[in-house]
């Protein structure tokens, strides 16, 4: 996902950004270098937290895809796809997220929009190379 990154002032380690992408804005942790970080990139997702069908993870009342932040927490909205090794993907823009599962969700959920609300330490930004 192409996105514009902005360092905030006295971040502690590691840096948090301010990540400005095509479906929405929030903060989380950069793990490029940091003298970089300034600037447009392409980004990996990475998410420290399992997903849990209705503690973290909710069907979505809009079928869009959208970012966004609640105090602590990122939410991410996107339509999720269910791999046939027990992990899930989310389908968020032109991002492809990977998650793994604390217990297997709802048979019906392959293919649905979901709001997942993770909170904003677990969630990092990687810079990488097309």
């Amino acid at each position: 996902m192409l996105v514009r990154v902005e360092k905030l002032p006295q971040s502690p380690r590691p840096l948090k950004v301010r990540v400005h992408t095509p479906v929405g804005t929030a903060v989380a942790s950069w793990r490029g270098d940091p003298e970089k970080a300034d600037g447009c990139h392409h980004i990996e997702w990475s998410v420290d937290e399992n997903l849990l069908w209705g503690h973290n993870t909710q069907l979505a009342a809009r079928a869009e895809p959208g970012l966004w932040q609640e105090h602590d927490q990122l939410v991410l909205r996107g339509r999720l796809a269910l791999t046939e090794d027990g992990m899930a993907i989310l389908e968020m823009g032109d991002a492809q997220i990977l998650f793994d599962f604390s217990a297997p969700p709802p048979e019906c959920s392959h293919g649905t929009w979901v709001e997942i609300r993770i909170e904003a330490d677990n969630v990092a930004l990687w810079p990488c190379q097309i």
